[in-house]
């Protein structure tokens, strides 16, 4: 069972994850402005990643272009990974691709820390939430918080994760306002 397999059920009954969904979780978090760069980039790309309408087109033309500017905006201390196998514990079903992970990975080289799960499905972004908290501790870089994304590009709902509960933000974020995202976003990959 890959991370796209599982259900909230099997989530619940596996490993204990509460899930609950909280009201505003990151409502209070102030907004990050986005370069002149980002706007252009999404201005000319997101209206071809919604006539395509694939989930491809949306990633590589909304999704990757916001997380590469979490990369400049932390100076290069959080890196950007598409695609990458993120295998944990196989007997459990924690193993395959992740869409995105972020975390601390200053060379791009080696995923240090997963920080942030983003995904296009709730229930694979907190398996991947999980195992990234897994990881964390089994290589020596606790942390005290995961968290996920989970986005078709155009709408982005947030969750974080500490211990073996899960809330999942009810507001969900446009990518008309892109600030908010971005702000969000750097809070999640800072916050530990």
């Amino acid at each position: 069972m890959a991370y796209s397999s599982f259900t909230y059920l099997q989530l619940q009954e596996r490993f204990g994850i509460g899930i609950v969904t909280h009201e505003g979780l990151f409502r209070a978090t102030p907004p990050h402005a986005a370069t002149s760069l980002l706007r252009e980039i999404l201005e000319r790309q997101a209206p071809i990643a919604r006539d395509v309408s694939t989930e491809m087109a949306r990633s590589a033309m909304i999704v990757a272009p916001v997380l590469a500017e979490i990369r400049e905006i932390t100076e290069k201390r959080i890196g950007v990974f598409p695609g990458v196998e993120l295998n944990v514990d196989r007997k459990v079903g924690l193993h395959g691709f992740c869409d995105f992970l972020m975390g601390r990975a200053e060379a791009m080289i080696d995923l240090q820390a997963p920080l942030l799960a983003v995904t296009n499905k709730f229930s694979k972004c907190l398996a991947a939430m999980y195992a990234a908290q897994l990881f964390n501790q089994r290589r020596g870089h606790p942390v005290e918080a995961t968290f996920g994304v989970v986005t078709s590009g155009t709408a982005w709902r947030f969750l974080e994760r500490r211990g073996t509960s899960a809330r999942i933000d009810s507001d969900e974020y446009y990518i008309d306002d892109l600030d908010k995202i971005l702000g969000i976003l750097v809070r999640c990959v800072t916050i530990s």
